[in-house]
């Protein structure tokens, strides 16, 4: 059971625990149900650029790959994140940019171990139609936990895009503590289903 009150730092432990649980199978297994819910979602089957993340399936995340494939298939523009600056400290220039996706092999690991599209084109957070967010897990409400370095926050604000959450059903917590600078997606997506943030 979480904790109504638990902090975000006792929330970021809770969610990497049960991560760290599930084997790679029931990872795969939850994953391709998470797609499925997504790519049936109006605003999913309705867009031309989609802004998806590569996935550190060794830290359990969902695995986003049969996603981004299914979105090429249907000719969406998909478009992931490049980190240009490295640091929780928060200026005026983004920290992050958004390049299009040409392909597995335009793909280069950054120092966390991220796969880069480092020479697709760059694509403003206003031409998004769809942002797919990483998160640790959430609440109802929509507000996520992540790593803490506020990166998908920058751009939820930046972008009118609609945005969708993948995380696992039993990352969703009663209450997630929310400050100033913390953006809720429009639509959570688990294993068992979507749930639309009030």
């Amino acid at each position: 059971m979480i904790a109504e009150d638990a902090t975000k730092a006792a929330l970021r432990r809770r969610f990497r625990d049960l991560r760290a649980k599930v084997c790679p199978a029931v990872q795969a297994q939850r994953s391709q149900a998470m797609i499925a819910h997504t790519l049936a979602l109006p605003m999913v089957a309705a867009a031309d650029t989609v802004h998806c993340y590569w996935p550190l399936l060794d830290q359990g995340e969902v695995d986003t790959r049969p996603l981004i494939r299914a979105l090429l298939d249907r000719g969406v523009r998909v478009v992931l994140p490049v980190v240009r600056q490295f640091s929780t400290a928060r200026g005026n220039a983004p920290r992050m940019v958004h390049r299009v996706l040409d392909g597995r092999a335009a793909l280069h690991p950054n120092r966390w171990r991220v796969w880069e599209p480092l020479a697709g084109s760059e694509v403003l957070p206003a031409d998004l139609d769809v942002i797919i967010t990483p998160a640790l897990g959430a609440d109802r409400r929509g507000y996520r936990v992540g790593f803490g370095m506020g990166y998908y926050d920058e751009l939820l604000q930046a972008s009118p895009a609609r945005s969708v959450c993948l995380l696992y059903a039993a990352a969703i917590a009663p209450r997630v503590p929310a400050e100033a600078h913390d953006t809720p997606v429009d639509v959570l997506v688990t294993e068992d289903g979507v749930r639309r943030v009030p």
